[in-house]
């Protein structure tokens, strides 16, 4: 096995962390374009937010990856307004993503999410603003493809 080879095999089974900085998101806006899938498929495996200032207002929040929703509604993540609370996305157009200081992983929650080219886009609605970051981890299905940051 070449080189080129046994570099793409360990890239495709180990998972991989994209980050978006941490920016304030205003309601009034919408949608914002958060990550950009290229050339190829990927299997997201968690996706979440971590509050970085105090929400104004309760704000929810709804993604979609490439058009599909990731949840089956809306989260409030801006009621409790506490800094560095998280948002976990259930992956699963019927499930519904958690919004707490913590959340347990279990396997009953391990869902995962197959998404080909296109975007992951989140869309604040209710409350005023809010600031925070949001992570994903994925990994590879093509061998050329890839996450960019919106």
């Amino acid at each position: 096995m070449s080189l080129a080879s046994m570099v793409k095999t360990i890239s495709i089974a180990n998972p991989l962390l994209i980050t978006r900085p941490a920016q304030t998101y205003l309601s009034a806006t919408g949608a914002y374009n958060i990550f950009t899938i290229a050339n190829g498929a990927i299997e997201i495996l968690n996706l979440t937010w971590r509050s970085t200032g105090a929400p104004v207002g309760a704000a929810t929040v709804r993604v979609t990856v490439c058009g599909i929703n990731v949840d089956a509604g809306a989260v409030d993540i801006g009621t409790a307004g506490v800094v560095g609370g998280i948002w976990w996305s259930a992956l699963n157009v019927g499930g519904t993503g958690t919004s707490a200081l913590a959340a347990p992983r279990t396997v009953a929650t391990a869902t995962t999410f197959l998404a080909g080219t296109g975007t992951i886009i989140c869309t604040f609605a209710a409350g005023t603003s809010l600031t925070g970051e949001f992570a994903m981890i994925y990994r590879i299905l093509s061998p050329n493809a890839k996450v960019l940051v919106a």
